[in-house]
């Protein structure tokens, strides 16, 4: 028995699904990675999924048509009790194989890949060029881009910046858009989230004023209109070639709390690549915890990276080979202390500015952007209903991640 973890597999699908399988006939080859204990995993080309629903590998079960018929090798105990249109559904023969090869054809199949190590300490982040004034600056990893929030008070014009104009993303009347995250997508699709909070000063003493869910999806070769919403607040995601899915991270409900969940899409389908937008999601669990910004990127040396932020405490990080591996992780790492002596007096908003990875030493040089709200030495003390000056600063700081 294990508490947790992942497995690689070789799903075997075919038009005639399971029945194909036990007479012989050909059948092609989908691999996917499934990590335990999440239930209703959605895999392969719309036809199967996988459940998890205990802790150890023979509970990992193959659904045809949302029937049980078989698990690694062996009879699925609930499966004599099935049916398929009043007919038992055979089970004698298991349809979800564990491989450890390399070729699929030959029936193999890659091993689980260790997660990737962040190494430490993280050098404490340096004061960084602000010619925007504002904050956030939310980029995708080695683009360049520069999506802005809120700017500076006392500026004559203080609308939220795209790339250094004006944002021209259409949002409701008085309402303004605060970027929380961005994702890079398939076939070199870039998308960007936001908020879209009240314009003006929000009220005193309201938790998380500037989040609102859920959160505007936007295609960045279109920044002006939105192509759907997101199913929580402070949305980031990455996409996942070895699933051909995209992930989104981001907190539920309301999107103020300090739960994020991960979800999965769809297949992203070449022919219509936003339909992953409105088509289901998956919800595969809990990871890294924060009540602020987060993003979550794929690794250039392979892998995914969650960087979050949560209000009073350091910017945090958490590193696993496939994105269902975040899942129930706590932080791999502390990034950037929320205290100026060793990080960030009130640190917050995650970006990663830079990815560079060396096939060498199998390391990726990552570079971090943060926000601060205005001048520490104008913060009001802890208690005061004093108001802190809004004058957002940027730092940044650059850290490592080695695959083993």
């Amino acid at each position: 028995m294990r508490s947790g973890g992942s497995l690689r597999f070789v799903l075997l699908s075919t038009e005639g699904g399971f029945r194909d399988v036990l007479a012989g006939r050909p059948v092609s080859l989908d691999w996917v990675t499934v990590t335990w204990p999440l239930k209703e995993v959605i895999v392969g080309a719309g036809k199967w999924t996988v459940v998890l629903e205990g802790t150890a590998d023979t509970e990992v079960a193959l659904f045809d048509d949302a029937v049980p018929v078989g698990a690694l090798g062996e009879p699925f105990p609930a499966a004599a009790a099935q049916t398929t249109g009043g007919v038992p559904t055979p089970a004698a023969t298991a349809q979800l194989v564990k491989q450890s090869g390399d070729d699929p054809n030959s029936g193999g199949g890659p091993a689980p890949k260790p997660d990737p190590v962040i190494n430490g300490p993280v050098p404490q982040p340096v004061a960084a060029a602000n010619p925007n004034s504002d904050d956030l600056d939310v980029t995708i990893p080695n683009t360049g881009i520069n999506i802005g929030g809120d700017r500076g008070e006392g500026l004559p014009d203080r609308h939220p910046l795209l790339n250094g104009g004006r944002n021209p993303l259409a949002v409701p009347l008085n309402t303004r858009a605060i970027p929380t995250g961005t994702a890079e997508g398939a076939n070199g699709s870039r998308y960007a989230f936001y908020s879209t909070p009240p314009s003006g000063t929000p009220p005193a003493g309201e938790r998380n004023p500037y989040v609102t869910s859920p959160s505007l999806i936007v295609d960045l070769s279109n920044p002006a209109k939105s192509i759907g919403l997101a199913q929580v607040g402070q949305a980031s995601g990455a996409y996942d070639p070895d699933t051909n899915r995209m992930y989104v991270v981001g907190n539920p409900g309301d999107g103020k709390g300090g739960v994020r969940e991960l979800y999965m899409s769809a297949p992203v389908d070449p022919a219509n690549p936003h339909a992953w937008v409105t088509q289901p999601w998956t919800n595969l669990g809990n990871v890294l915890a924060g009540d602020r910004e987060n993003q979550l990127i794929r690794l250039q040396g392979g892998g995914f990276l969650l960087v979050g932020a949560d209000t009073g405490q350091p910017i945090r990080a958490a590193v696993a080979s496939t994105p269902q591996g975040l899942v129930g992780k706590i932080a791999d790492a502390d990034l950037v202390a929320t205290t100026s002596d060793t990080g960030v007096f009130g640190v917050y908003g995650p970006t990663i500015v830079s990815d560079v990875w060396d096939p060498n030493t199998r390391t990726n040089t990552v570079t971090l952007r943060v926000s601060q709200y205005g001048d520490e030495a104008l913060a009001p003390p802890p208690g005061s209903d004093a108001k802190w000056p809004y004058k957002p600063q940027l730092f940044t700081t650059t850290f490592t991640v080695t695959r083993p």
